[in-house]
């Protein structure tokens, strides 16, 4: 496999893994697992949103291919240090808190986590694969 055929595929591999992370965080029945998956979990989302944020990266593949993008790229970069801030406000709570009382919390960090999943995965569809109207 070559380097670029590698990167490609550890950057799929993670963004596929991200889901399943959430969903097995959104799921832990115990608190030292509640610490060790949100930890684990946020150091994927660190690298990820880096990958996505980094010159030639995700992001500016997206700009390029339509420039229309660049407000709702500027918005989900906004998300990634929202969302990093809320991991690490419950990752904090968490230390002094019970799974039980912090539970909606846990439910509320993976919805956002899942929805801006979602809105990053519709961007790069709507870049791609709708018809912009620029001919052959």
């Amino acid at each position: 496999m070559t380097a670029i055929a590698n990167d490609s595929f550890n950057k799929l591999e993670a963004h596929q893994r991200i889901p399943r992370m959430i969903s097995d965080f959104q799921t832990v029945t115990e608190l030292a697992d509640a610490k060790t998956q949100l930890t684990e979990l946020r150091d994927v989302l660190v690298a990820h949103f880096a990958e996505e944020e980094e010159a030639g990266g995700f992001f500016d593949e997206l700009r390029d291919v339509q420039p229309g993008n660049v407000p709702k790229i500027k918005e989900l970069v906004e998300e990634h240090g929202t969302l990093l801030g809320q991991a690490d406000s419950l990752r904090a709570d968490l230390d002094s808190g019970t799974l039980e009382g912090l539970q909606p919390r846990i439910v509320e960090l993976c919805e956002a986590l899942r929805e801006h999943h979602k809105c990053e995965h519709q961007l790069f569809l709507d870049s791609y694969l709708v018809d912009h109207g620029e001919g052959c």
